[in-house]
This record gives structure tokens, sequence and C-alpha cells, in this order.
């Protein structure tokens, strides 16, 4: 089977998995005793450099006159996972929805504080009977004590949420010159992925003259 697999790069990485499902599948059927790609090394596919975001967009969405799209805009931009926002969700999306009234109020930027100060001001004048703890409500659900949908979020926003949290770890990758630890302590990321962030810095990185 080693023979049989292409040397190395993202054809092995890709072959290697098309195999390991199919012996996965062919085991539960009882078809095969074994699985022979489980002791077969492929390196972790390395993380493609995120493309730009359109930072004329990106400031639209910021000075947005809807006041949630705005404050959602500048905590997905601006505020790492663990401040601000749950560490155990799932997405972005999902993350900014259980925003609470108090979480990580202490390190949000003042920028993201301004934001979020005129959303809650809009929130009060407009639903002031709400008892719901969640930072953002709507028309459909402030009478309840849910948080919003991730489906939500993502109709507030002009640029995908995924789309600014990978610029947003890219971005603190590049500044940190590839800082591991950092990126582990921002972002909530495991070591293994903070290290494959790293190396998008060493490819984007010029060569030397």
């Amino acid at each position: 089977m080693l023979a049989a697999l292409p040397p190395s790069g993202q054809p092995r990485a890709i072959t290697v998995q098309g195999l390991r499902s199919i012996f996965r599948v062919l085991r539960a059927r009882k078809l095969a005793f074994t699985n022979p790609t489980f002791r077969i090394h492929v390196p972790a596919r390395a993380i493609a450099v995120p493309p730009a975001v359109d930072l004329a967009a990106l400031r639209d969405a910021l000075d947005s006159p809807s006041p949630a799209r705005a404050v959602i805009t500048a905590l997905l931009a601006t505020t790492p996972s663990r401040c601000g926002t749950s560490p155990s969700s799932s997405s972005p999306r999902s993350e900014a929805a259980g925003c609470t009234w108090t979480t990580g109020s202490s390190c949000w930027p003042g920028p993201v504080r301004d934001r979020v100060d005129a959303y809650l001001s809009y929130r009060a004048a407009t639903w002031p009977a709400s008892v719901n703890a969640y930072l953002f409500i709507h028309a459909r659900n402030w009478k309840a004590t849910r948080p919003v949908t991730s489906a939500w979020i993502g109709q507030q926003l002009a640029i995908p949420a995924e789309h600014i949290r990978l610029n947003r770890i890219y971005q603190e990758a590049e500044a940190t010159s590839g800082d591991i630890r950092a990126l582990c302590d921002l972002f909530g990321v495991s070591i293994a992925n903070a290290a494959r962030w790293a190396t998008t810095v060493d490819r984007a990185s010029p060569p030397p003259s």
C-alpha cells in the first residue's frame, strides 16, 4: 500500500484520508479486520492564507446605521474569541449569538464598547420591557430568554463571519511572527492548529534577498 501512495504533500494526504474512510466502512460491515492506513503518518494539511477582507465593506459595516450590524462586525473583527464570546461555541456566528451583557466587557476595545453602548441604547428604546440576558435580541425573541440564532447573526453581517475570523487569526499570527502561545491564548485554538497558522506566516513572507 505504501508503494501505491503519492510520495508526499497534499496528494498523499488526500489519498490516505480517502483510504481511511473506505476501510472504516469495510470494518463496520465486517469485510475487513484491520485498517492498514492506521499507522501511516500524514502531516496535517496546511492552512491556506485567507483572502484579504474588503476593507471598504468592513468599514461600511462598522459604521452601519444598523446598531446590531455595527457591533457584531466590531466584535468579530477586533475581539479574540476568548474575550467577549463563548469559547464553547462552534462557530464565530454562534459565539456572537451567545454573547451576554457582561461577557468580555472589561477587555472590549474602546471602539467596540462605543458600538455596544449604541446598540444597548437602541435595544432599551426598542424593547424596554425585555428581560433577555443575551446581548442581541430582535422582534421575535425579545420576550423570551433564549439567544438569537447564528443564522440571524449571519443575516446582520455584510461579510461572512468565518472570513472575518480567519483574517483576524492570520493578522495576529503575522503581527506576532507566528507566536504559537499567543494564538492559543487569544483564540482558544489547539497547539497543532496554532502551529499550522504559524506556517502561513512563513509561506507569506517574501524570500530573503
